[in-house]
């Protein structure tokens, strides 16, 4: 090619930078530009998982087994589904949590039990069960509580309430308000 030629090439390449670049500088910040937001991903997932932790002397405090386990990024909680926990209170006895979810905030202080709660002490069938559609656990009173409806039966006998606590330690339960049942 001649240098002639080659100028040419040179200069309508710096016309079309001069042009690409002025673009970009007067774009404004409102021009209809648009991205795609992807939704928030999960930090990681486990299925069929279990959960093991386990006292200062090494014997499980806590097992919690799920279909799912998934982090949240935002803020490092967990959702949890189809999920079943031995809770070992400190010197209670066992109990079992079932539940259709769960919500663990990062701390793994409370387990917010939701859908289809079942909660079972000792480990005989006789020690009865309790129902309700939603329960916190605080792991760290060892306390669990309801402000919903609730049904607790033990021994052929049942009662109904409005709330609950439960001092898993001490193995105390206090029915809040409208408790109905009937013995025979």
């Amino acid at each position: 090619m001649s240098g002639l030629s080659w100028k040419w090439v040179w200069m309508t390449g710096l016309i079309a930078a001069a042009i690409a670049s002025y673009g970009v500088l007067v774009r404004s910040p409102d021009s209809e530009v648009t991205s795609a937001e992807q939704p928030a991903q999960p930090g990681y997932y486990l299925q069929d998982a279990t959960l093991t932790i386990t006292q200062p002397d090494g014997s499980e405090r806590m097992k919690l087994v799920a279909d799912r386990i998934e982090e949240n990024v935002a803020d490092k909680s967990y959702a949890v589904q189809g999920v079943r926990m031995d809770y070992r209170a400190a010197p209670g006895g066992p109990w079992t949590l079932r539940a259709d979810t769960a919500a663990v905030p990062a701390d793994l202080a409370t387990v917010e039990f939701n859908g289809n709660v079942e909660v079972r002490g000792g480990e005989t069938a006789e020690s009865g069960v309790i129902r309700t559609a939603a329960l916190t656990l605080n792991m760290k009173d060892n306390v669990a509580h309801t402000a919903q409806p609730v049904t607790m039966e033990f021994a052929g006998q049942r009662l109904n309430a409005t709330g609950l606590r439960a001092d898993l330690e001490r193995e105390t339960l206090q029915l809040e308000s409208g408790v109905n049942g009937r013995f025979e």
